[in-house]
């Protein structure tokens, strides 16, 4: 038998298979494609059922056979229809694998924008979670599992259960069936959030989506993992108000859009979900955005590298400088913006609601509590709210040694749980535009370990070849963050490291280094503590020698600047001093009688 030749679609179309009965579930798959005027001028649901599943290894092992000749699809494909397959009534359903030509890019993309609509017209959408493993025993194994898991779920759902599972394979079995590669996958957050209504299935097993999702609200899941919970939790909110969601409401485009948040929430929200094209990562939220921009309409004939840029350039100002990389999920953001306060500590109540509350210190001792969106990284004490130049909602931003992560894109503040001004209240009340250098990086795991202080350790994490500014230059740019938000001691940290790396880089008396003088002499003002007068009176020292020949430094001036200055200030005039300074006795004993850290002056 030949393969089987695509015929080209009616602009309103859509392809559905008819799937043939038959009574032996091992027999080959029998079947027929036909075009379907997708219109909506229909009342009530079409009569075809959606799949969602994941797409899985890309090697097409397996067959589906029609008249006009057979189609190789995946293993994890053939696995539902052979167990949807009814023994007498044939069964229509629409899988995207199957109904949409994979090899012709222009129908590709068009339907791909159609596909929110696809989900929302039909009779309902099965939810296929079997991972197929291939080998009959290890199927066999995860169909035990999986009904073990379903039976506790729905068990729950029904108050038989009040949070505590019956035993300990109950949870193991609950937790397997959570970590299935279905949560993990981007286009099935669409596909859910579309629907009429869900049916979940796993091997023979089945259950009411609304049914699971209310179960899992019951049952203590906090052996998951942060990214497995907020995947599950992202896939159990959407099943679970989908039924109250209207499904008519249109694009500002002209298209089919469910409009349920802004992309930019969105975003924040699902971008560590997984998919087999990168691009899908974005194309997957149109369908549910309440404003997506023209330029970002599903075209697979532009890169990863455009698209990523485009969606940037989306949420920030024209001024704003964006670098992206085709093997990557990075982006590398300058930009400025406004401090408009931190967050004071995040409070975990139901881990799966789709918000969160946290405490936000602004200006002026202001702040109270605010409850904002759920986010794929999770929000932490001392993060950064900031609004950043031609953005309409505020950023929460993580400050590193020399640049900051992006947390949450674009915070969506709901009315607070107790008295606080809202956001609009103090937008504007913090001093001039910062400037910024941004890393908005989609890898699942990046946001929670913290371990990548500095860029260059990012940057050489991810194999990113990035020539932007020096390291001297961006950590004064911190160190002015810090000094905007009036966190004095953090500012001193970065603007001495700026010193350092300016000297390392050129001289101690280039225009840079001075100015990170200028700016750790301001901070110190500011911060008044008792004996910043005289770590004041040394920067200036230090700041004098820069100025002046430092080469002829004089033993009187060495004397007094090791007399009052720390151990880092002196560390850097000596390196920046080199050979050409001597180290006499007078200023050893100078060093020594230091009250405040001569001890440390002489530590290897």
């Amino acid at each position: 038998m030949r393969p089987y030749t695509y015929l080209p679609l009616l602009p309103e179309s859509i392809r559905l298979l008819r799937l043939k009965p038959h009574e032996d579930r091992d027999a080959p798959l029998q079947c027929e494609l036909f075009h379907y005027p997708l219109k909506d001028d229909r009342r009530g649901a079409h009569l075809y059922e959606a799949l969602s599943y994941y797409w899985g290894a890309p090697d097409k092992s397996q067959k589906v056979f029609t008249d006009q000749g057979y189609l190789d699809i995946t293993a994890s494909l053939h696995a539902a229809p052979a167990r949807l397959r009814d023994p007498f009534f044939e069964r229509i359903i629409w899988a995207d694998a199957i109904c949409i030509n994979q090899e012709d890019t222009d129908e590709k993309g068009h339907q791909v924008q159609r596909m929110a609509e696809i989900y929302a017209r039909a009779t309902r959408v099965v939810v296929w979670l079997e991972d197929a493993a291939g080998d009959r025993q290890r199927d066999n194994e995860s169909e035990d599992v999986s009904y073990r898991a379903l039976q506790t779920i729905g068990l729950a759902a029904k108050g038989s259960l009040t949070g505590r599972l019956r035993n300990k394979e109950d949870g193991e079995a609950v937790v397997k069936l959570l970590r299935r590669n279905w949560f993990s996958r981007n286009w099935v957050l669409q596909e859910v959030a579309a629907s009429r209504n869900v049916l979940i299935m796993c091997h023979a097993t089945e259950i009411d989506g609304y049914a699971f999702c209310q179960g899992l609200s019951v049952l203590d899941l906090s052996a998951l993992d942060y990214i497995t919970q907020t995947r599950v939790r992202s896939a159990a909110y959407l099943i679970k108000s989908a039924v109250l969601r209207p499904k008519r409401a249109l694009h500002t485009n002209g298209g089919f859009s469910l409009r349920i948040r802004t992309l930019g929430e969105l975003t924040d929200l699902y971008h560590t979900q997984n998919a087999t094209d990168r691009r899908d990562k974005i194309y997957a939220l149109l369908g549910m955005s309440t404003d997506a921009p023209s330029e970002l309409v599903p075209d697979y004939r532009i890169s990863w590298q455009s698209l990523f840029s485009r969606l940037m350039r989306s949420f920030l100002s024209e001024e704003a400088s964006i670098s992206t990389w085709e093997s990557h999920e990075t982006a590398l953001i300058r930009t400025k913006g406004r401090i408009l306060g931190t967050i004071e500590s995040v409070l975990i109540e139901n881990p799966w609601a789709d918000v969160q509350r946290v405490k936000a210190a602004l200006p002026a001792g202001e702040g109270g509590y605010w409850t904002i969106q759920a986010s794929a990284k999770p929000v932490q004490k001392g993060d950064i709210i900031c609004l950043l130049q031609g953005a309409t909602q505020p950023t929460i931003i993580r400050a590193y040694d020399d640049y900051c992560l992006v947390i949450v894109m674009a915070v969506d503040a709901k009315s607070p749980i107790e008295y606080s001004n809202p956001p609009d209240a103090y937008l504007g009340v913090t001093r001039s535009e910062v400037n910024l250098l941004l890393v908005w990086d989609w890898a699942a795991s990046h946001g929670n370990s913290g371990t990548e202080k500095t860029l260059s350790d990012f940057l050489q994490g991810q194999a990113i070849d990035y020539a932007g500014s020096e390291e001297g230059f961006r950590l004064r740019e911190v160190g002015l963050l810090f000094l905007d938000m009036g966190q004095h001691t953090m500012a001193i940290s970065r603007f001495y490291s700026a010193i350092a790396a300016h000297e390392k880089a050129s001289k101690l008396n280039c225009a840079d280094a001075l100015l990170a003088m200028d700016h750790l002499i301001w901070a110190y003002r500011e911060r008044n503590e008792p004996r910043d007068d005289k770590r004041i009176e040394a920067v200036q020292e230090l700041a004098n020698i820069g100025r002046g020949s430092y080469d002829n430094a004089a033993e009187g001036q060495i004397i007094r600047l090791a007399s009052i200055l720390d151990t880092y200030a002196m560390e850097v005039f000596l390196r920046a001093q080199g050979d050409h300074v001597e180290i006499t006795e007078n200023i050893l004993v100078a060093a020594a009688s230091n009250i405040y850290c001569g001890k440390d002056m002489f530590s290897p």
